[in-house]
């Protein structure tokens, strides 16, 4: 039985507990995303009626756990009004008919621009002023009342503990990283900020994860990496130059995200998580090469991560340097 069919049978399985007439297409494979394997899904209701949605599963990169804090964020982020695709269903055990961790939800009608050059120049400025108003929605939510088994992720709101992590990350790849790399991380340890107030953070907040519709932002997606972190992390990777510039005026922004949170920002902080978050897409670069040359994952893209490299460690470097890369 091909892939395709085993999903739409078990997902019939499920379904049919409480839809039993319900019919299931699986209909494609979406070719965007590298941390999780996604499909698109068609349910056909005994009326007539027909509800697009999308199934997540692991991968042999993101592990099985990344399933369970989709849930987890996705739950949470739903309760506090955030635009986020309602879960149908989900399952972080073996014992379902897929056989492994899934999570299946609604399917957001709208685009999904990859990056800010994607949208146009009168539209670019309203979506960013609209991603800093739902970043503050989220950095608002009170996640020490959250019980702790239904937290997405880890508290790791010392950026002390976030880049240890990245260090070790960067020390276990089968190859040197290229020169300069251990300089970055040096300066990046050696300017660390104090600790400041810790929040529910996406961790992968950014165009390429924003469903658009009607110049709106309707949806928010990939909420695998979401853990309790530093906000200053999603607002400054939102704008990150991760594969072209985005022709975006940060300071407005920033200027924005202090006026609703009430509060100011140490310009400074926004020039290491900046540089934080440039390490870690050198390291992303580094790790998915890493992980085709090794065989663990055949998805050509990962081959083609080796050319952006430089790219990435330049701008790495040039936030160390405190330019800026709009």
């Amino acid at each position: 039985m091909l892939q395709r069919e085993r999903l739409a049978a078990g997902l019939t399985s499920i379904l049919g507990a409480t839809h039993p007439d319900c019919r299931v297409d699986v209909t494609d494979r979406a070719t965007v995303g590298l941390s999780q394997e996604t499909w698109f899904v068609r349910i056909e209701h005994a009326d007539g009626t027909e509800e697009p949605a999308v199934l997540r599963l692991p991968t042999p990169g993101s592990g099985r756990h990344a399933i369970g804090t989709q849930i987890r964020a996705l739950t949470v982020a739903l309760h506090h009004g955030l635009p986020v695709p309602r879960l149908l269903s989900s399952d972080e055990s073996d014992e379902n008919p897929l056989l492994g961790p899934y999570l299946l939800m609604e399917r957001a009608a709208g685009d999904v621009p990859t990056g800010w050059n994607q949208v146009e120049a009168p539209t670019r400025m309203r979506l960013a002023e609209q991603a800093i108003q739902l970043a503050a929605t989220l950095h608002a939510v009170d996640w020490r009342r959250i019980p702790e088994q239904d937290r997405p992720g880890r508290i790791v709101s010392d950026p002390t503990d976030r880049l240890a992590g990245l260090r070790r990350r960067f020390n276990r790849l089968p190859f040197r990283a290229p020169r300069g790399t251990e300089a970055a991380l040096q300066w990046l340890e050696a300017n660390v900020p104090p600790a400041g107030r810790g929040a529910l953070v996406h961790n992968d907040f950014r165009m390429g994860n924003f469903v658009v519709a009607n110049d709106h932002i309707t949806s928010i997606l990939d909420w695998e990496l979401a853990d309790i972190g530093d906000p200053l992390e999603d607002v400054t990777w939102c704008f990150l130059a991760i594969w072209e510039p985005t022709h975006l005026e940060l300071a407005p922004l920033y200027a924005k995200y202090e006026q609703i949170v009430g509060h100011s920002i140490d310009p400074g902080r926004i020039k290491y998580f900046t540089a934080l978050g440039y390490a870690r897409c050198l390291y992303y670069a580094l790790s998915g090469q890493a992980a085709f040359e090794q065989g663990a994952m055949d998805d050509l893209r990962l081959a083609a991560l080796r050319y952006e490299v430089p790219a990435r460690l330049e701008n790495l470097l040039r936030a160390i340097d405190g330019e800026g890369i709009t």
